[in-house]
């Protein structure tokens, strides 16, 4: 039967790792969506570009780390060594908070560039304006310097 394996019971709770891995699977599902989406929205800006292909880089570090660990960790759980489940136990909290720094990291510099973006764009859109004045007021007639001084002696 199901649950008799000597290693792992897993009785009454297959219906439990069913909702889990469909949770999973959704998620993941959800999550290649949405940055097959940003990606295509990346290509349109350098900016976005630039900050996709780190992002893929980063990602691509930490899964090979994480991988490593898991090996690691793997490697070390055959030993009945109480400090050895200690390190495991670090390399697992380890891996946990290098993901969570990055998350806290890629949102920072994401957040950064769209207020940046968006700063450029202000000053564009200033710096049209201000040459829109600047055609409106060398196109009107000033008079010229005798004209001024003239009024000011009558």
């Amino acid at each position: 039967p199901f649950g008799d394996s000597p290693c792992l019971n897993l009785a009454g709770l297959p219906l439990i790792l069913c909702s889990i891995l469909l949770g999973l699977i959704l998620f993941i599902q959800g999550l290649e969506w949405g940055l097959h989406t940003l990606k295509h929205r990346a290509k349109k800006s350098r900016f976005w570009r630039h900050f996709w292909e780190a992002l893929e880089s980063e990602l691509v570090s930490l899964g090979v780390l994480s991988f490593a660990l898991f090996v690691l960790a793997q490697g070390l759980t055959g030993a009945n060594d109480e400090s050895l489940e200690n390190f495991v136990t670090l390399i697992e909290f380890v891996h946990m908070v290098l993901f969570l720094m990055m998350v806290m990291y890629i949102t920072l510099i994401a957040l950064c560039g769209r207020s940046a973006m968006r700063f450029i764009e202000d000053m564009r859109a200033s710096q049209r304006q201000f040459t829109k004045l600047q055609k409106v007021i060398d196109s009107a007639e000033v008079p010229s310097q005798w004209e001024c001084c003239r009024c000011l002696v009558e």
